[in-house]
């Protein structure tokens, strides 16, 4: 669904809050159909929140020969993030976001309060409108969001529930005219190109960013092996020109690569 497009119709069922504004989410393991991972729109939602980053330790650093002139360095950076939906959908929405198809039918009949890691579940993308409800200002994009452990509220009236989580990586806003992709893609031990659902467009580089982005027109490459739990960073190896991702070794076969990027919005 593009940036400028409704929610559609929805069920009686579901309830549409913030009509300038559209949620979704793409999980960042799902189920691998290769290219372009579909994403998922967010009902019921109040209000999201990106906070302050949290720092996990500051140096104050001197230059050699520099005396007492100084700058600081920041490290360990996790930006708190909050999703509040109204009291009907948090069942479906929470389910959706760890990805638990079969919550309340056959396969699984409870979710513990508690989380055991602290694994990246989703991609967040909140699209900002004009009041024309179409033209596109511009979006908020916070990737590799942990959700952390739940945190029941339930006043009654108009109760919310709130999905708290955070990104350790640096969230980012996205001119209008573009979107989220997320393509994946399993390897076979042999092919070392793929081709990528759609041409990425130029980000700041990586200089400029103090390495947030790695590659200077996608966020990141990760290469998940078939026995690993999450994604590991390749900082290297890969080389990306329009639509064509090359890796200079062929990932092993099962490795699912995950590439996420911005495209042209049609």
């Amino acid at each position: 669904m593009a940036v400028n497009t409704q929610l559609g119709a929805p069920a009686s069922t579901d309830q549409v809050q913030g009509k300038y504004t559209l949620v979704r989410f793409i999980r960042n393991e799902g189920s691998v159909t290769e290219g372009a991972t579909a994403s998922t729109d967010l009902y019921g939602v109040q209000e999201w929140n990106i906070g302050d980053p949290d720092i996990k330790f500051t140096d104050e650093v001197f230059q050699q020969g520099g005396g007492d002139d100084a700058y600081m360095v920041e490290r360990g950076h996790t930006w708190p993030i909050t999703i509040d939906f109204l009291k009907g959908k948090a069942w479906t929405q929470f389910a959706a976001l760890y990805g638990i198809s079969d919550w309340g039918t056959s396969g699984t009949a409870a979710m513990p309060f508690v989380k055991k890691n602290d694994y990246p579940s989703f991609n967040l993308e909140c699209i900002v409108r004009d009041p024309d409800n179409e033209t596109h200002r511009g979006s908020i994009i916070a990737l590799d969001v942990v959700i952390t452990n739940i945190n029941f509220d339930h006043p009654i009236d108009d109760s919310l529930f709130q999905v708290q989580g955070y990104t350790r990586f640096s969230p980012v806003m996205a001119p209008a005219g573009s979107e989220l992709v997320y393509d994946q893609y399993t390897g076979d031990g042999s092919t070392t190109e793929f081709t990528l659902s759609s041409t990425p467009l130029a980000l700041l580089t990586a200089s400029e960013w103090d390495q947030y982005f790695y590659y200077d027109e996608l966020y990141y490459v990760k290469e998940k092996a078939s026995s690993a739990s999450t994604g590991t960073f390749k900082r290297s190896g890969y080389t990306q020109a329009t639509t064509t991702l090359t890796a200079g070794t062929a990932p092993a076969s099962g490795t699912i690569v995950q590439v996420p990027y911005l495209k042209a919005t049609a």
